[in-house]
């Protein structure tokens, strides 16, 4: 083992590093969200998120447990992620039948 592997290991599982690395729930680590793992559910505007493994009221393709940073679509729930990399950043389906999708609005951590 060399220190590299020592460093990445105690860097993976610092609970306040990790924190810093994928966002406390409360804020978005990146700009894009790839890495973000909190649990906000609701749109800018308010809409409830679909949850990602449902296909109704929109069916869609964004349900494959890779795209998720929790490696589960089930696990990924019903949060605001962003499994196909929109530039926007974290978004979800909306279970409004009227509206298929939104952006969510998650601070970005250290803003």
């Amino acid at each position: 083992m060399q220190i590299s592997d020592i460093y990445l290991v105690f860097w993976l599982t610092d609970p306040i590093i990790w924190r810093a690395y994928t966002g406390d729930g409360d804020c978005n680590p990146t700009p894009d969200g790839h890495r973000y793992l909190g649990h906000k559910a609701v749109t800018a505007s308010g809409k409830v998120c679909q949850a990602w493994k449902l296909q109704s009221p929109h069916s869609h393709v964004n349900n494959k447990d890779h795209l998720f940073p929790e490696g589960d679509v089930e696990d990924a729930s019903n949060y605001c992620r962003n499994p196909d990399n929109e530039v926007g950043g974290l978004w979800c389906y909306t279970t409004d039948p009227a509206t298929r999708w939104e952006y969510c609005n998650v601070s970005l951590c250290g803003s």
